[in-house]
């Protein structure tokens, strides 16, 4: 016969290790509570080029992670280098949820382009009816589907969403702004018709009160280049006010970035990235750096590329730049968080090759660099 004395422990024990598994169990790390951030993208050429696709994004498949990159240029054959930043995030109370908006925009060479474009995204239940949703961008591509152009002008911004009760829909709202233009040797005369399309990747997030918080910011960089002074590498540093004292964990993302030249120019490199420096939970302060730059020349691009004979007809133009950068501070109350970047490199053999041809894009399976030490 068991006693009374034995019996009331071992049911406490027992007791305490239910409920501690219930409690672990309510804290599984499920596959919508996983997501990569983009943090923005490297892109650089070997000498200039027209803009034929472009693009970079991160991505999560069930538990797998991917880093993909968009290149193609017009005429001139080139290589490709690349290098995207992101973050890595577990929450159990944060619930995530990737879509994607495609706009395209049509009309003259030279004219602006603009568009919005509206989608209503249906929710799976497990992200109905929360207190809280934001979206962040998790990349973009620009593709041509005429012909490539030059770059003048380049704008892309995701606005906050809106919960629709009756339907369980999240309204996305994306705005696009397009300027390009054409009128060197390698352009076809006589055709000033141009159309591009832009798909916004984007990451929609879900949660109660007081599992997360998200401040947005804006910074800019302006300068001026000839055709003897390269444009130089600046860091610029950032400080993003967040909410004080709840939030342990922080992140940063993009909404939105803008390019504006004086007039269209040949793209040589592309960089639009924020790195995050420290966080202070106590003030609710990030440190960020963020870097922009857009060049469209560089000394040695003739001699350097990977088609000299090509590169020889590549032209330097003066001129200057305006750039933009919309960082979004984003804040967990329990999360693990983990910063990466991916380098890749891609060869397009040019030939105005449509932009749709495979060669045009490197998609990398990043898991095995997802796990926390």
């Amino acid at each position: 016969m068991i006693s009374t004395y034995f019996l009331k422990p071992s049911l406490f024990v027992l007791l305490f290790i239910i409920c501690n598994s219930n409690n672990l169990q309510s804290q599984d790390i499920k596959s919508y509570n996983k997501a990569l951030i983009w943090r923005g993208v490297e892109h650089q050429w070997t000498y200039n080029h027209r803009i034929n696709r472009i693009g970079s994004l991160v991505s999560m498949e069930q538990d797998s992670g991917y880093c993909t990159h968009y290149s193609a240029t017009g005429l001139g054959d080139d290589s490709t280098f690349a290098t995207t930043h992101y973050t890595y995030v577990e929450s159990p109370n944060v619930f995530f949820k990737e879509t994607e908006v495609k706009i395209l925009v049509t009309g003259r060479e030279g004219d602006l382009l603009t568009k919005t474009e509206n989608i209503y995204l249906d929710l799976d239940k497990w992200m109905q009816g929360k207190t809280h949703y934001d979206v962040v961008v998790n990349g973009f591509e620009v593709k041509s589907m005429i012909k490539a152009d030059q770059l003048q002008l380049l704008h892309f911004l995701v606005e906050d969403p809106n919960y629709v009760k009756e339907t369980k829909q999240i309204q996305l709202t994306a705005n696009f702004n397009l300027v390009t233009n054409c009128r060197t040797l390698e352009c076809e005369l006589f055709k000033d018709q141009t159309a591009y399309e832009l798909t916004l990747h984007l990451l929609v997030l879900g949660f109660e009160e007081d599992a997360g918080e998200i401040r947005n910011s804006y910074t800019t960089r302006n300068y001026a280049w000839d055709t003897s002074v390269e444009v130089e590498d600046e860091t610029k540093e950032l400080t993003i006010q967040g909410q004080k004292d709840e939030y342990p964990v922080a992140c940063l993302g993009i909404k939105g970035l803008g390019i504006v030249l004086n007039e269209e120019h040949w793209l040589l490199q592309l960089n639009n990235y924020v790195t995050p420096i420290s966080y202070n939970a106590k003030s609710g302060q990030m440190r960020s750096h963020v870097n922009m730059k857009v060049v469209a020349w560089n000394n040695g691009m003739e001699n350097f590329s990977v088609a000299p004979f090509k590169a020889e007809f590549a032209k330097r133009k003066s001129g200057y730049a305006m750039l933009d950068t919309n960082p979004s501070l984003i804040q967990f109350s329990n999360a693990k968080i983990k910063h990466g970047k991916s380098k890749t490199a891609l060869y397009w053999k040019g030939r105005n090759k449509s932009s749709e041809s495979p060669e045009a894009e490197s998609i990398k399976n990043i898991t095995n660099n997802l796990n926390f030490d």
